[in-house]
């Protein structure tokens, strides 16, 4: 994934422009793990993929990780760099919470070639001060197993993200129109085939999600 595109998440998170694209969860002060979908008509990827966003003390989205399970890909904006704010998400949040999701190890990999001498040296620093060592001697890739990582600077606590009423009423509509085109297509298949390869019933049920929607919300209101 380019830099660019990590960027424009970032950017996104500041402008409070990811209503339908970037949904997160807190799980510390300074971090938050998020799904990123590109919902653009002309695009056929959808889902884009895993992410941590991190924060400074003012609130301010600095910095994104790509989780791509087999490696992480970093990213600080560059007026926030030199700061401690990657290193500080990753001992004390995005780390902790790799391994507590079942993750025996963590390997990253840092390319001298793609990032340049200054931001290799600063993220090979940043890597080796965590507890990554070099697999096999190689310069590029690095690897952290579960059982050697310092847990006690563990500082999660996660929480739920706040929604608005008008907001659920958004998703009760998208759940209505996922009825409608599943039905649309039941009915071509019916019509050209005979058979409906029972989405009549997956639509059904996917009508049914309004309801529990609302049960969800009501429950977490009480809670509140």
């Amino acid at each position: 994934m380019k830099i660019q595109e990590i960027r424009s998440y970032i950017d996104k998170l500041n402008r409070g422009k990811n209503k339908d694209t970037i949904f997160t969860r807190r799980i510390a002060k300074s971090v938050e793990v998020a799904k990123v979908w590109n919902t653009a008509r002309n695009n056929p990827q959808g889902y884009v993929g895993n992410f941590f966003f991190i924060l400074n003390n003012e609130g301010e989205y600095v910095g994104a990780i790509y989780d791509m399970g087999w490696d992480l890909h970093w990213y600080i904006v560059p007026k926030h760099r030199g700061k401690g704010h990657l290193t500080k998400a990753l001992r004390k949040a995005i780390l902790p919470h790799i391994f507590h999701i079942g993750r025996d190890e963590q390997k990253i990999s840092i390319e001298l070639n793609a990032i340049g001498s200054k931001n290799y040296n600063s993220s090979k620093k940043v890597a080796t001060s965590l507890g990554f060592i070099p697999i096999d001697g190689s310069d590029s890739e690095f690897v952290l197993k579960a059982t050697e990582f310092d847990n006690s600077h563990d500082q999660r606590s996660e929480c739920n993200s706040s929604i608005t009423n008008e907001r659920l009423e958004e998703i009760k509509d998208k759940i209505d129109q996922a009825y409608e085109l599943i039905s649309s297509v039941r009915d071509e298949l019916l019509l050209t085939y005979g058979e409906d390869i029972e989405l009549t019933d997956l639509a059904h049920r996917a009508r049914t999600y309004n309801y529990r929607i609302e049960d969800l919300m009501w429950k977490h209101r009480d809670l509140s």
